[in-house]
């Protein structure tokens, strides 16, 4: 399914970290796996592998979805949805 679009992937920084981690990956890497482990970050990996080609059906599903995931966002900014992009396309994220 991919990662593109997975929420466990994305992660705010800045303009020197992001140059930083596209010329030095294993920083971004070795953080991930401090913060939320190797499972995690092997399962992320394997999630990645898998080339997907999206429908637009699919397309307007994970806009929908990630809207609304943002509509709770804004009414609750400690709310971290950490949810697989398998699970958004599924409407499997409940707010919970």
């Amino acid at each position: 399914m991919g990662v593109r679009w997975d929420l466990r992937n994305i992660h705010k920084q800045d303009a020197s970290d992001n140059l930083l981690h596209e010329f030095y990956p294993e920083v971004y890497n070795q953080w991930y796996i401090k913060t939320f482990g190797l499972d995690s970050w092997n399962e992320l990996v394997n999630d990645s592998r898998p080339i997907s080609k999206y429908s637009m059906d699919d397309l307007e599903t994970l806009y929908f979805e990630l809207t609304e995931m943002l509509k709770i966002l804004q009414g609750n900014p400690n709310w971290k949805p950490y949810h697989t992009q398998r699970q958004i396309m599924a409407g499997d994220w409940s707010a919970k």
